[in-house]
């Protein structure tokens, strides 16, 4: 391919077809978007593109491909070279409580509408979060705003509703506001309104979705406790 990137493949399964013939990951792309490949580290997936499309550009530097022969993820050859980074607990914990903030790449060098939109509507939530104000931001009008988010795959609404989750998620697993008060925070109407909505995105309830992490959370802690009690109790041979 020429382009200095080796695949990380995801699942098992061979790279050779039963005719011997070798399997290439870009072969059903354009040659349009095997040059854009050249411009990032692209991500390729053997499914149909999924209604969270749109959310993959947060997740991935490169360009997102759908539809391929494999699922694989590519980074350049040269890492290979790189020195091995050495990570603490401490490190771990750290990363963990600041998750999923630190797994989304969002040093686009020019932001596409959609990060822009949502950017806004992260930072003026409270106080303009409809498409008139949001549109008036950016110097769009609605129509024009509408039909910019369409190229890119989404909508309006589709973002709204993914920051709507993402903060509630946080506000669950981080907080110990009342469902009540989150679902207020986020403009729903009632409860049963946003428990309706959480449940769709997620397939559980606010609540179940709470008690579920606490568990987890709870066993990690222990697993942490009891590895570090081992560590203590190890001696070192003199």
């Amino acid at each position: 391919m020429g382009l200095g990137l080796l695949p990380i493949v995801i699942g098992a399964g061979s790279r050779t077809r039963s005719d011997g013939t070798t399997l290439d990951p870009f072969g059903s792309l354009s040659r349009g978007e095997k040059e854009d490949s050249a411009c990032g580290t692209p991500a390729i997936f053997a499914f149909g593109s999924p209604t969270e499309a749109s959310d993959y550009m947060y997740l991935y530097p490169g360009p997102v491909f759908f539809n391929q022969p494999e699922s694989a993820l590519y980074f350049p050859s040269t890492l290979m070279d790189a020195p091995l980074a050495h990570r603490t607990k401490q490190d771990v914990r750290a990363f963990l409580a600041k998750a999923p903030q630190g797994w989304i790449f969002a040093s686009l060098s020019e932001p596409a509408v959609m990060h822009r939109v949502r950017d806004f509507l992260e930072n003026h939530f409270q106080t303009a979060n409809d498409i008139d104000a949001v549109a008036q931001a950016l110097h769009f009008s609605v129509r024009t705003l509408c039909r910019r988010l369409e190229g890119e795959g989404t909508s309006f609404r589709l973002i709204k509703d993914a920051l709507r989750r993402d903060i509630a998620v946080q506000r669950l697993t981080q907080t110990s506001r009342s469902v009540a008060a989150i679902a207020f925070e986020l403009g729903f109407e009632d409860a049963t309104a946003f428990h309706r909505a959480f449940k769709q995105w997620t397939g559980s309830t606010p609540g179940t979705y709470r008690r579920s992490l606490n568990d987890i959370q709870a066993t990690v802690d222990l697993a942490t406790e009891s590895s570090e009690r081992n560590e203590e109790g190890v001696q070192l041979p003199a």
